[in-house]
């Protein structure tokens, strides 16, 4: 768990998952099952304020830095999953852009086929990409890649 100090970074501050947290075990199932309603999931979990777009800026930032001391002849890039231009993501993508943060969007929806014969993209009842929409995933990125070298 991170949050923001004063000063606009990411500083750790324990463990979401600490004993007797609303979070905890028990929390976690309990928000496991809050999440197949539709309605909160609109109302309640789907809610950004700006505290949490800086928190997570912050923290991208920090990982950021990290890596780049860790590994001083690599690239730091930020891969937003299923952006869509009616959604925050775009706005946090623009501020992390602008940090000088490179990063790159993947929309499924945009592929090829994928309204039209989910199954071939999805896996069945569980949503995650099949190996096919993997492979189309890594061809995105390596075309965002090259056009970014332009």
């Amino acid at each position: 768990r991170y949050v923001l100090s004063d000063d606009g970074e990411a500083v750790s501050a324990g463990s979401f998952n600490r004993p007797g947290s609303l979070w905890g075990a028990v929390g976690a199932e309990i928000k496991t099952q809050l999440m197949k309603s539709a309605f909160l999931m609109r109302v309640w979990f789907s809610r950004v304020d700006e505290s949490e777009v800086r928190l997570y800026i912050a923290a991208v930032k920090k990982a950021a830095k990290l890596f780049s001391e860790a590994y001083p002849d690599a690239e730091f890039r930020v891969l937003f999953w299923d952006i869509r231009a009616d959604k925050d993501e775009v706005s946090i993508a623009d501020r992390l852009r602008q940090e000088g943060i490179a990063v790159y969007g993947i929309t499924p929806a945009e592929f090829p086929g994928f309204l039209v014969d989910p199954d071939k993209y999805q896996i069945a009842g569980d949503g995650h990409p099949t190996a096919y929409m993997y492979h189309l995933v890594a061809q995105e990125i390596v075309r965002q890649f090259i056009e970014s070298r332009k």
